[in-house]
């Protein structure tokens, strides 16, 4: 029987820095919570430097998806983004920005809506197929 679940590859965008520990959880999470949704997600090494998103074009045209999903974890380089989805602009994209978060009793974010701000603009000006949301893996809304 075949798998019918859309297929997404996931990659995520971060910078260096931040701590890897907060990256990779919020990676971690994502892609739980699209599989959850009945999504088929495989995921890239993660994107920091324009140098990293060479060998994730790579990889990514080894992949069978039906969708990409750009994650914004952290305060990101734009360049780094329009370098992979240049290469996939045919697809369709979910453009997914985190928000805050709650460590204990404090609000901590990374910064990664400034900077899903300018992708989403990006991805307007060059006329790509995307969506955008924002929000932890765990809020409804995402």
């Amino acid at each position: 029987m075949q798998d019918n679940k859309p297929k997404a590859a996931l990659v995520p965008f971060g910078y260096p820095g931040y701590p890897d520990s907060y990256l990779e959880r919020f990676r971690a999470e994502s892609v739980k919570a699209l599989r959850e949704l009945g999504i088929g997600v495989s995921c890239s090494p993660m994107v920091k430097v324009r140098q990293d998103a060479g060998g994730v074009i790579q990889a990514l045209r080894k992949e069978d998806f039906d969708f990409l999903v750009v994650l914004v974890l952290s305060w990101i380089e734009a360049p780094n983004v329009v370098d992979v989805v240049e290469e996939f602009r045919g697809r369709s994209i979910l453009l997914w920005s985190h928000t805050m978060f709650k460590e204990g009793e404090e609000w901590m974010t990374l910064g990664p809506m400034p900077g899903a701000g300018v992708i989403r603009q990006t991805f307007e000006e060059l006329g790509l197929n995307f969506k955008f949301v924002y929000g932890m893996p765990e809020e409804e809304r995402v």
